[in-house]
């Protein structure tokens, strides 16, 4: 819903960070991508943790490679949507990273 919504005008930088297991899982990537054409300020990021894929980073999305990417990585807020595990692994890290609680948005799949 979120990415059907984003007007073509939108003002802040968007760093959408997006992983699956194989590529053909990333479902919503057309989407993403569409969304990116008529919003320059949507950075899609993909993850893949098997196989290799163009345009694609390998492995799962982790806070190394979030920080290297994300221009002055403190002072954003982060929304968080997966599974528990996920959830509970990037929440830490990011809480270790000294970041305010109100900086990390939580949507915990089932």
């Amino acid at each position: 819903a979120f990415l059907y919504g984003l007007a073509s005008d939108y003002d802040n930088s968007i760093y959408f960070f997006y992983g699956a297991r194989l590529a053909e899982l990333l479902i919503y990537r057309p989407l993403v991508d569409s969304t990116t054409e008529r919003c320059p300020n949507l950075h899609p990021y993909y993850f893949i943790e098997a196989g290799a894929n163009s345009g694609s980073l390998t492995g799962q999305i982790n806070l190394y490679d979030v920080w290297k990417i994300v221009p002055n990585p403190q002072k954003v807020t982060y929304y968080l949507s997966g599974p528990p595990i996920m959830i509970k692994t990037l929440s830490a890290g990011l809480a270790e990273k000294a970041l305010l609680e109100e900086q990390i948005l939580m949507d915990a799949w089932e």
